[in-house]
């Protein structure tokens, strides 16, 4: 009778963790999408929709899946200790840094510096930026797989740790985003075209509002 309580335990606890691991798998598929699609929206300067691909990835990485990672590997914790049993990766995802003061310093207009090394000197500092983000946006995806991996293989402790980076992703993705912003503030007042079709858009609105004003005095 034992046994066959003992076999039901097990029975429900693989699936329960069955469960999970198909939840946690479509949790990646979509903080993989969120990592394609951001790459063109940063292309195309549109900081609005980058400002949602943000958002959405750290709601992602911040809710309850993170809680059924640790209790996939609680759930898995007696495989540890199998042969063959280590996960995909021991060596931890390090975050990216990216601050102001990283960033190429901008060209003086009033100095020998003409006014193409100046608009170089903005577009080098926004791919800067955008590229940080990018490289945030794929540190999510390597951690998550890491953690994900790790949590199969029963390895609380590398989940644990995983979990912990991932912890640390808003606050960068966040910083990152306002930095970025600023870039392309700074090449808007520039000129906007430099910001292509999103410039247009950014000054058809800016003059619509100016004629609304207007009409308000």
């Amino acid at each position: 009778m034992t046994d066959a309580t003992d076999e039901s335990d097990y029975d429900e606890r693989e699936q329960l963790a069955d469960s999970i691991d198909e939840g946690l798998s479509a949790a990646y598929g979509r903080i993989a999408d969120l990592a394609s699609e951001v790459d063109d929206l940063l292309a195309e300067y549109r900081y609005d929709a980058v400002k949602e691909s943000i958002e959405s990835l750290i709601a992602s990485i911040s809710g309850d899946d993170l809680a059924e990672i640790s209790e996939l590997a609680e759930l898995r914790v007696d495989r540890s200790a199998q042969p063959g049993s280590q996960s995909s990766s021991e060596v931890a995802v390090q975050i990216p840094r990216l601050t102001a003061t990283d960033l190429p310093v901008v060209a003086d207009p009033s100095g020998d510096d003409g006014d193409d090394e100046v608009v170089d000197s903005l577009r080098n500092r926004e791919e800067r930026c955008a590229d940080h983000i990018r490289r945030l946006f794929a540190c999510a995806e390597s951690m998550w797989t890491e953690a994900h991996a790790a949590a199969r293989a029963g390895k609380v402790r590398q989940v644990e740790e995983g979990l912990q980076l991932l912890r640390q992703l808003p606050t960068e993705l966040t910083g990152a985003y306002s930095l970025w912003e600023l870039c392309l503030v700074d090449l808007y007042n520039e000129n906007p075209a430099h910001l292509g079709e999103m410039g247009g858009m950014m000054r058809g609105v800016e003059a619509w509002l100016g004629q609304h004003r207007d009409r308000q005095v």
